[in-house]
């Protein structure tokens, strides 16, 4: 299908002679040619992590993974929101100064987990916090969010859908799903 809407004409006559000739173009060029796995979500794959666009891998012979996903139906601003912005050093920083504010703290450990869930064959998990306004509960969120990326651009609202919410999770991957606000939900 995306083929015919390149202006390609496949058809069932001539579908034999187009796989022939990719194969060979493919063989011919093949020490040319970058192979690339593809994912549709983040999170872990054999032999590494996707990380919005970076491909983290500890055997650098590994076969890189390249996001491909849908990106029209809001997920491009949350790709565009995994990055790294400062050092470790910055991070450590940041987080000693959290040590104070047991939210916060509560809020990193449970943003950084999130990857090792699989890792350690745990079940997901889901923190949440209740409290009157003005305590805290939307900053330690930020904080959590600020160790993959941008918080205020990886927030998630209540005001989807179910789907939505479920889409958004299948996308992360093993990365979190940051949602605040329960006030704004209309269920």
């Amino acid at each position: 299908r995306k083929a015919g809407r390149l202006g390609l004409d496949i058809h069932e006559k001539n579908r034999k002679e187009l796989t022939s000739f990719l194969a060979a173009y493919v063989g011919a060029n093949k020490s040319r040619i970058q192979l690339r796995g593809i994912a549709s979500r983040m999170g872990w794959f054999q032999g590494g992590f996707l990380w919005g666009s970076d491909w983290l891998a500890g055997d650098q012979e590994q076969e890189p993974r390249e996001l491909v996903a849908p990106l029209d139906d809001g997920r491009a601003s949350t790709l565009r929101a995994m990055r790294q912005e400062g050092t470790l050093a910055d991070s450590a920083r940041c987080v000693a100064v959290m040590a104070a504010y047991p939210y916060a703290v509560i809020g990193i450990l449970a943003s950084l987990a999130s990857p090792l869930v699989k890792l350690v064959g745990a079940q997901s998990f889901v923190l949440e916090w209740a409290s009157p306004t003005g305590t805290g509960k939307s900053s330690a969120l930020y904080v959590a969010g600020s160790m993959w990326g941008a918080p205020r651009e990886l927030e998630h609202g209540w005001d989807g859908t179910m789907v939505s919410a479920e889409q958004d999770m299948a996308f992360l991957g093993n990365l979190p799903l940051l949602m605040d606000d329960t006030k704004t939900v209309t269920r």
